[in-house]
């Protein structure tokens, strides 16, 4: 170690020699050797850090992609989010649309209801009016017949010939039954259409 130091070191040296100073000189010796120990240590320290630091680094690097990366998810997820909100939406104006035709059908089947209880009225009534008309039926058809044996028991006391006579009568017996016969299709066509066979 000495032999690396200056000249004015030697003569600094020589001065402790001569003052009797060589341990002294020992010491410093080692002194330096420990400095010079140290200093290689640190300077290896030094660079197991800056090995360290530049790994760090490249891991600063490597996260901050990752971040990056994190960011670009988030921002896709911010847009899936918002589409979601978008359709919740139109589902809730829809489900609004939905509540309002039920609404409506409620409305409409409870004016089908009254309609429905009217019609069931003027089907009664229809029945009992089919029901007179065949009893009033019933009355014609027997006043016809006994007004058939009178015009038959006269026309037998009769001495001039009855046939011109019974034709006019068949004429207005079957005039009668078809003006009875139109007004009891309409009655019977209702009746069968609220009422089919079955």
């Amino acid at each position: 170690m000495l032999s690396s130091s200056s000249p004015a070191q030697g003569e600094g040296l020589e001065a402790v020699g001569s003052r009797g100073g060589e341990a002294r000189l020992a010491r410093i010796e080692t002194r330096l050797d420990r400095v010079e120990t140290g200093v290689a240590e640190l300077r290896a320290n030094v660079g197991q850090l800056r090995s360290e630091v530049n790994e760090l680094r490249s891991e600063v690097n490597e996260l901050r992609g990752e971040v990056g990366e994190l960011r670009g998810e988030v921002n896709e997820l911010r847009g899936e989010v918002g589409e979601l909100r978008g359709e919740v939406n139109e589902l809730r104006i829809g489900q609004m649309e939905l509540r309002a035709d039920v609404d409506e059908l409620r409305a409409g089947q409870d004016e089908l209801r009254v309609g429905f209880q009217g019609l069931r009225a003027d089907f009664a009534d229809l029945r009992r009016g089919q029901e007179r008309l065949a009893a009033d039926q019933q009355d014609l058809k027997r006043h016809m017949g006994v007004l058939h044996e009178e015009v038959l028991a006269r026309m037998q006391a009769l001495v001039f010939d009855p046939e011109p006579l019974r034709r006019e009568f068949r004429a207005g017996l079957t005039d009668l039954e078809e003006r009875i016969g139109r007004r009891l299709d309409p009655i019977e066509a209702a009746v069968r259409r609220w009422h089919p066979p079955a």
